[in-house]
């Protein structure tokens, strides 16, 4: 059986400036392949997904002229590169994949592995291609299956190459690794699959390209982490567990490059080390900040030099625990350490922070839904701007406000003791007499008290995992919008049945049922 050619333009490489070495590859389009950077002799690490959409007549039947049929291997599957998409002469062969199986009507391999780039590799703009059954001589995805005895000679159908994205694994203890806690000696077959996990989260993200997860399994990493600019996500197993965030430890200070958008994604982790926003040694001035999306994390118990524990990020910082922050620095106060991050910082708790937070000139940082607790000041510089909504902030910080500066206090602010369930042991869970999550014995407890901090956050923002009954308006502080969200009290024993139509879990359907669902018609989540 013939099929179509299968020819795919999966990433390109361009060639640097002049002044660059002329045997230096970067790449312009990173969501495919990796390294970013490559020169000949060096190895790339290619990922992608072979199926099966072809056609089987079946000309017995004229009621159903065609189906649906197998592909049957064995076919090469070469990988090229090409000065442009199409093969032809001068196309260097990388290497090839040899496939002997049967692809059924849907049926798909994937293939990740490696090619050398040849050490005599030309200096130039490249392209990575991969097509379908390659046979020397013959024109480029020209099926040629050895097996062809289930097919019909007359029907023709198309095999599909597309790019395949990786979720890579990261144990410091594996039961592969010959020494567990030491990534100095690794697992012999180490490739960052389930069965065989990196034991070094910076190995995992060295290996990822863009739009790939990196899974991290409980333990201790000692390690300095660097993004290194990819659109990455790198995970604990379970971020909204507060346990499991607390036994996932990044012992060390992580880096982005200030490159990075939105679908980079830090989520938790248990940090004793700063988090920058860009990388000094690219960029020693700071100019890029780095537009990350960090959540679900705990930076705490932290002496930094001269404040900084977390520097320009642009991005959204959200369900976060910044606690008890000091630093040792000969500077006049205030130094501040939150510095620089000119984003959104949503559902945080902070609490002694040792001088707050810092906004540069004539930019602009907004606080919703988060919990400050004993920590200031607020230093605000010419020119910038600080919006407040919906924020606890108990005692009231002191804010330092220069010439050209602006401070929006938007609505719902308060002064309130949030009642943490055990500040002096981290655990910041807000007091309800509905119900309190309790991390040390995973069960829900009843307080003697209600935190009004709960359903005190911005009525439009979604009330996401909190569980049931949360009032229909998200908590402030680090938990609200989670699954660990203290629970609403109604001045009466926590309603145990949900009603359809009764959104904030009263008991009752009513006009503030409605009201909920007037703030939220039309509202549309999916991303």
């Amino acid at each position: 059986m013939k099929r179509l050619p299968v020819l795919i333009l999966l990433l390109g490489l361009a060639s640097p400036a002049p002044a660059k070495l002329p045997d230096l590859f970067t790449h312009t389009v990173s969501d495919r392949f990796s390294p970013a950077q490559l020169s000949p002799s060096d190895r790339l690490n290619v990922r992608y997904l072979v199926s099966n959409n072809g056609t089987l007549c079946i000309p017995e039947n004229p009621w159903c002229p065609e189906m649906f049929g197998p592909a049957n291997g064995p076919w090469v599957e070469a990988v090229f590169l090409s000065k442009d998409p199409y093969p032809e002469a001068g196309d260097i062969l990388l290497g090839t994949v040899t496939f002997g199986g049967t692809l059924g009507p849907h049926g798909s391999h994937e293939v990740q592995t490696q090619f050398q780039v040849p050490a005599d590799c030309p200096f130039g703009d490249y392209k990575v291609i991969i097509y379908a059954d390659y046979v020397p001589g013959q024109p480029a995805g020209a099926l040629q299956e050895t097996n062809e005895s289930n097919n019909w000679d007359d029907c023709q159908g198309t095999l599909a190459v597309i790019p395949r994205l990786a979720t890579f694994y990261v144990d410091d203890d594996a039961s592969t690794d010959p020494r567990p806690n030491d990534p100095s000696i690794s697992d012999p077959c180490e490739d960052g699959t389930a069965a065989h996990p990196f034991d070094a989260i910076q190995e995992a993200i060295d290996a990822t390209i863009d739009l790939d997860t990196i899974i991290v399994l409980p333990g201790k990493y000692s390690e300095q982490i660097n993004f290194l600019g990819k659109d990455i996500t790198l995970t604990s197993t379970r971020p909204n567990d507060s346990r499991t965030v607390k036994s996932t430890t990044i012992d060390g200070s992580l880096r982005f490059r200030g490159t990075e958008g939105p679908n980079c994604t830090l989520r938790g982790f248990n940090i004793n080390g700063s988090i920058t926003g860009y990388d000094w040694e690219i960029d020693p001035e700071g100019e890029n900040h780095t537009h990350a999306t960090i959540s679900h994390s705990i930076l705490e118990n932290i002496a930094t030099g001269c404040g900084g524990v977390v520097r320009a990020c642009d991005g959204v910082i959200s369900n976060c625990i910044v606690a008890n922050i000091s630093y040792m620095c000969l500077r006049p106060a205030p130094v501040a350490q939150i510095v620089a991050c000119h984003g959104l910082i949503r559902n945080c708790t902070m609490v002694n922070v040792c001088d707050g937070i810092e906004i540069e000139p004539n930019r602009t940082c907004t606080l919703e839904n988060c919990v400050l607790y004993h920590s200031s000041p607020i230093i605000v510089a010419a020119g910038a701007t600080l919006n407040i909504s919906y924020c606890n902030m108990f005692p009231p910080p002191q804010v330092t406000i220069e010439e050209g500066t602006v401070i929006k206090w938007g609505l719902g602010n308060t002064n309130n003791d949030p009642c943490f369930a055990d500040p002096e042991n981290g655990d910041y869970h807000v007091k309800s007499q509905a119900g309190r999550y309790d991390p040390p014995s995973a069960d829900w407890i009843l307080d003697e008290v209600t935190s009004l901090c709960i359903d005190a956050g911005n009525p439009i923002s979604p009330i996401g995992n909190e569980p049931f009954p949360n009032g229909g308006i998200i908590n402030m502080g680090t938990y609200g919008g989670t699954p660990e969200a203290s629970k609403s009290y109604f001045g009466r024993p926590p309603c145990q049945t949900i009603m359809a139509g009764d959104i904030n879990g009263d008991c009752k359907i009513n006009f503030k049922d409605f009201f909920f669902i007037a703030l939220h018609w039309l509202e549309d989540s999916n991303p």
